[in-house]
């Protein structure tokens, strides 16, 4: 019998599962021919597989050194060279039968993974690409190079690779995962959504999968499903340390703050160490407001840990809300020194006043904006800090092309999600809420606590209503809570399918929503005679407000509408919010369904109503500052002429400027961009008002 044929048996042996016959037979043959290759390799396949490792690596590199042109031999040296731990040699095996089996993907697959692995991540990528164009059938390799791509910033080609790989195994939840996670990167929530969802269907056990579909929610501001996720991510990992601060954050988005800092208790109890752990604890305290908290978890954070450009932008984030705008700045230049390709930096260093339209900053944001690979997000930041810059600069024509370029990235982006601004849906709305909320509708309704202490700032964004807040706030019987979402929460939840409440409004669910909503303020103020709630927008639900809080103040904020609009149109605010702003036409639109609510409400409202110009303010801030403070019932106090000078937490994005005295130069801003404002002036339709008429403080009730 030839060696060849007795190879065959053994083989046919080995297949059957009689590996001790397969053993005894290529043993016999080696004693006979000491360097025959496919004996030795078959008997390395044996020892490796009985556990023998070292044997088999002995075995098997007798097999290539004695033929080699052995692929199949190279790559099982390969595997029994990782099992064995050594990489390097492992890599080389895998090299070598690459080159002598160029259509074989087994070996380019196992090469990519090690190579991955290492950290080489450009000679991963390739070898896995050339795998998958040889048709490997194992799903794991386009996995694996999907994530690869996503590393590099590749996001299209990871998407390509996911789909590959779930194109394999249509019931891979990884893969779903993955492809999951790179959707969320390009902004795309509602697909990563229903990917993480896919996952959990196919593998429900999987807690990292629930992890990322809470991230996601919370991302989309669905906050309760995003607890609920985080929920049953720590029921399956009751220890996972990042679980509990994700879940913290949820709930405090969702004001559970007790539930909210319980959970961040349990991360501090798991990993008392842990820098991510003190991190989150300072997002979440960031996102209460809870300045000089979220300072000291970043530093802590820091202290564990080291800086990272995220730490450094938390930092600076916190200081610049508490008005130490040197400190912030150094913060945020050193999170650019970390990641320059990061505007988001920039926008925090913009915002403390410490960056300037120097030729090498201008460059550097027109190469950001201008580059496609950055994600979107990136690119919209990049383009209101140079627009920003310019305006400081006095270059008004470049500016509003960066800020034209910017908005449109964002408009884009955000229509591609489905996000849009719908100006009929508003003034569906304003009808019929000019039609619900009467004077006897009201009159018949105000069943709420008629105290005092609300005090409500509203109008447009950007008509002064951050300004307002602060000269008030500056007295010390006034507290400025800033922008709180209570009231639009109470009127969403409240709508009827006609987007109104509706007329059998329950009186005691309306007390106890008014009462919660005034124990919060308590919570807030510390014993304050009056509390400012400046949300903007609550404009809107005056009616609701006037059931909900009798006793409550209103001051109603206006401002020329090209200057109001053009401050719009030039600031960024935050996702999914204001939609209207990156649109000219669209800012004009949202204004006058403003102006018509706003004198709805002059005429039927039974509250204390004080309307403030914008422009009459900065010309005598005096007057309007004593006019103020006398509309809230409160002796004068000259600290409402200092307001620059009040050390108290700002967030919105007027941080920097009412830290500044009084100026005058936004007024008139407008005439800097006339020959680029005709969509406003359209929709304005030459009805732009004169200054409106005046109304002083005033109460229509007896």
């Amino acid at each position: 019998m030839t060696a060849e044929q007795v190879m065959r048996v053994a083989n046919q042996r080995h297949r059957a599962g009689h590996a001790a016959e397969a053993r005894r037979i290529c043993r016999d043959l080696l004693t006979r021919q000491p360097n025959h290759p496919d004996a030795l390799h078959l008997l390395g396949i044996l020892e490796a597989q009985a556990g023998q490792l070292a044997a088999a690596e002995n075995l098997i590199g007798q097999a290539v050194r004695a033929r080699p042109d052995f692929p199949g031999a190279w790559v099982n040296l390969g595997r029994v060279l990782v099992n064995r731990q050594k990489i390097d040699q492992a890599i080389a095996a895998y090299r070598r039968a690459a080159q002598l089996a160029p259509s074989d993907p087994a070996p380019l697959h196992a090469l990519g993974l090690l190579l991955s692995g290492r950290g080489e991540i450009d000679e991963a990528i390739e070898a896995l690409s050339r795998a998958i164009q040889l048709k490997v059938n194992d799903p794991q390799a386009p996995l694996e190079l999907g994530k690869l791509l996503r590393s590099k910033g590749r996001l299209e080609d990871a998407v390509a690779a996911f789909s590959a790989s779930i194109a394999l195994n249509p019931s891979f939840a990884q893969a779903y995962n993955s492809l999951g996670n790179v959707l969320r990167d390009k902004g795309l929530l509602d697909e990563a959504i229903s990917r993480y969802r896919t996952a959990i269907r196919l593998k429900g056990d999987d807690y990292v999968t629930h992890r990322n579909l809470g991230n996601a929610l919370c991302e989309k501001e669905q906050f309760a499903e995003a607890i609920s996720a985080y929920e049953l991510a720590l029921r399956l990992k009751p220890d996972c340390t990042e679980a509990w601060s994700q879940l913290a954050f949820a709930l405090a988005s969702a004001d559970r703050l007790d539930e909210a800092r319980a959970a961040h208790d349990r991360a501090l109890a798991l990993s008392p160490k842990d820098a991510r752990v003190h991190e989150a604890i300072g997002a979440t305290l960031l996102l209460k407001h809870d300045m000089n908290g979220a300072e000291s978890s970043f530093r802590e954070a820091m202290a564990l840990g080291g800086p990272s450009a995220e730490l450094w932008n938390g930092l600076g984030t916190a200081l610049k809300c508490l008005g130490r705008f040197d400190q912030a700045s150094a913060c945020f230049r050193e999170a650019l020194a970390m990641e320059p390709q990061s505007a988001v930096f920039y926008k925090g260093l913009i915002s403390t006043g410490h960056l300037d339209a120097g030729s090498a900053e201008v460059e550097r944001l027109t190469l950001l904006l201008n580059r496609p690979d950055l994600p979107v997000d990136d690119r919209v930041v990049a383009g209101f800090v140079l627009g920003q810059l310019l305006d400081e600069a006095d270059q008004f024509d470049q500016a509003f092309t960066q800020f034209a370029a910017a908005n449109s990235l964002f408009k884009q982006q955000r229509a591609a999600l489905g996000e849009r601004f719908d100006p009929d849906a508003l003034r569906g709305f304003v009808d019929q809420s000019i039609a619900t909320f009467t004077q006897r509708f009201i009159a018949e309704r105000q069943w709420g606590d008629d105290s005092e202490l609300p005090v409500f700032v509203v109008g447009m964004p950007r008509s002064g209503t951050t300004l307002i807040e602060q000269i008030a706030a500056s007295h010390p019987a006034v507290f400025g809570a800033g922008e709180l979402a209570d009231v639009e929460r109470l009127s969403s939840g409240m709508r009827s399918r006609t987007h109104m409440p509706p007329d059998n409004l329950d009186a005691d669910s309306v007390s106890r929503a008014s009462q919660a909503y005034l124990d919060r303020l308590r919570s807030l103020s510390a014993g304050a005679s009056r509390v400012i709630d400046k949300m903007p927008g609550n404009v809107f639900h005056l009616g609701l407000i006037a059931t909900l809080f009798p006793g409550s103040r209103v001051i109603l904020c206006r401002r020329d509408p090209r200057d109001n609009c053009l401050s719009c149109y030039f600031q960024q605010f935050a996702r999914n919010h204001l939609l209207y702003t990156y649109d000219l036409a669209d800012c004009a639109r949202q204004y006058l369904e403003t102006e018509r609510i706003a004198g709805h409400w002059l005429k039927i409202l039974p509250l204390r109503l004080l309307e403030v110009r914008y422009e009459e303010l900065v010309a005598d801030q005096e007057t309007q500052s004593r006019r103020l403070i006398d509309f809230l019932g409160l002796p004068w106090d000259p600290a409402c002429l200092e307001f620059h000078k009040t050390q108290r937490t700002v967030t919105t994005a007027s941080v920097w400027q009412v830290r500044q005295p009084m100026y005058s130069r936004s007024v008139g801003r407008w005439r800097n961009y006339e020959r680029h404002l005709g969509p406003l002036f359209d929709v304005l339709d030459g009805k732009t008002p004169e200054a409106p008429a005046h109304h002083s403080a005033k109460s229509c009730r007896s």
